[in-house]
């Protein structure tokens, strides 16, 4: 009997043990579209000998997530790497439609003064060609007017954005810390957590696509620090960021009292600082030198020579030298007769437009002529959209051959699913089976011990 009863327990536990696995394998299925889960797979082991020394069979030692930690942690850094290329390029692109030509850029407005000028040159005294000159004049710091404020809109908009999304980032680290403390209850009650897990997971996700950040696995769960060491998760603590604003306006992000804006580099808010404090802060300085030259040569040249009027010219353009140049930039007349064409005073006298003309022609600070430096400024934001959306690329294929190498692990395939279920039923179903031929016997036991 006491084998008997050996085996009804081992057929039990096997009954236990495929059921558990039925239930794995259905919810692998349920969830073959669910973004981040993980597939479970049941581990089986052989139980302990029963007491009648019969053999214990079978048991669920665990239900396991699949998961390749480390492809994760290259997915992530792709992911940081990609939003960062893709916050730059799209920081950037609307700037570059001021300097397209066709559209009243700079470039345009340059070679229609110089155009003027030209017209001016055959005709000095003419009124109507003078203020054709002053339009073209007006045209072209309204030019630079126009793109200096884009620029700085640009990076007030930037600015706001860094701000939502350290919010973003507090929230996901907060959240974070949160599923650290369950997840590690969970384990040390016994419970299985793989959903925490696979919850963590694209909270992990979430927070690539914002900040880079870098991961540590410990007893405590994930720890997570910026790429300089700042803390942002510790076990089931959160460290929240703060933001405040320098002296020109500009989002600063602060870890307790530590600015640690210059350390963030990935993510939306990496790149979205990588825009402001570099590309447009440079293209803005570019923009400001440009238009001080052109300025102060343009001055120089009508300061040589005299105006409808026989007086000595003077200033065409006011400008305030150095950061925020292009945005002062402006005309410093509005009566025509003030530019100096003639050399000699004469009305009809067009010696001194030739100065005026030949600053196309004139390096200034940047060593460049005017359209070349313009052409520079053109091309180096043209360099920096197109090298955004080239690294963007790159980590886009990155990321989806990493995904497509964690999806073969912890992806579900629905055939190896259906059929794995079919095995456990049919594990099941023998087990059953095993049960009733075991109650069958007992059943003809006890009756011939009645006979």
């Amino acid at each position: 009997m006491s084998s008997i009863y050996g085996t009804l327990n081992s057929a039990m536990q096997a009954l236990e043990a495929q059921q558990a696995a039925i239930e794995t394998t259905s919810a692998n299925i349920a969830n073959a579209n669910t973004e981040g889960y993980s597939r479970r797979r049941p581990v089986f082991e052989e139980a302990a000998p029963n007491s009648d020394g019969t053999p214990g069979g079978v048991t669920l030692a665990r239900v396991e997530a699949l998961r390749d930690n480390i492809t994760d942690l290259r997915i992530q850094a792709e992911t940081q790497q990609q939003s960062a290329d893709d916050a730059i390029s799209n920081a950037l692109q609307p700037v570059q439609l001021l300097f397209q030509s066709g559209t009243n850029s700079i470039g345009d407005q340059l070679t229609s003064f110089f155009n003027s000028l030209q017209s001016l040159s055959a005709d000095p005294a003419d009124a109507s060609v003078r203020q054709n000159v002053l339009t073209t004049a007006s045209n072209l710091v309204s030019a630079f007017q126009s793109a200096s404020q884009q620029i700085s809109q640009t990076q007030t908009n930037l600015d706001l954005q860094v701000n939502q999304s350290v919010t973003s980032v507090n929230a996901l680290t907060a959240q974070i810390a949160e599923l650290n403390t369950s997840i590690q209850t969970a384990q040390s009650e016994g419970r299985d957590a793989s959903d925490l897990l696979d919850q963590r997971g694209q909270l992990l996700s979430s927070l690539s696509q914002s900040v880079d950040f870098s991961q540590f696995n410990d007893s405590e769960g994930v720890t997570l620090t910026t790429k300089d060491g700042t803390p942002l998760v510790i076990g089931g603590r959160s460290y929240q960021l703060t933001t405040s604003q320098d002296a020109n306006g500009h989002t600063l992000i602060y870890s307790g009292n530590t600015d640690i804006t210059s350390s963030l580099q990935g993510g939306s808010i990496g790149g979205a600082l990588t825009a402001r404090d570099q590309d447009l802060k440079g293209l803005q300085s570019s923009l400001d030198t440009l238009a001080t030259d052109l300025a102060t040569a343009l001055n120089s040249a009508n300061a040589k020579g005299y105006d409808l009027n026989g007086t000595p010219g003077g200033d065409l353009f006011s400008i305030s030298a150095g950061s925020g140049a292009a945005t002062s930039f402006k005309l410093a007349i509005n009566d025509p007769a003030l530019i100096a064409a003639s050399s000699d005073g004469a009305s009809g006298d067009s010696g001194n437009v030739a100065n005026l003309i030949n600053v196309q022609e004139q390096p200034g600070s940047s060593g460049l002529t005017p359209l070349n430096a313009y052409s520079k400024i053109v091309y180096q934001i043209g360099s920096q959209i197109s090298g955004a959306e080239a690294d963007s690329s790159a980590a886009g294929t990155m990321l989806q051959q990493l995904n497509d190498q964690q999806g073969s692990i912890s992806g579900v395939n629905i055939d190896e699913e259906v059929t794995n279920l079919i095995t456990y039923q049919h594990a099941y179903e023998a087990a059953a089976r095993v049960i009733a031929t075991v109650n069958t016997l007992l059943g003809e036991a006890i009756n011939l011990g009645n006979n």
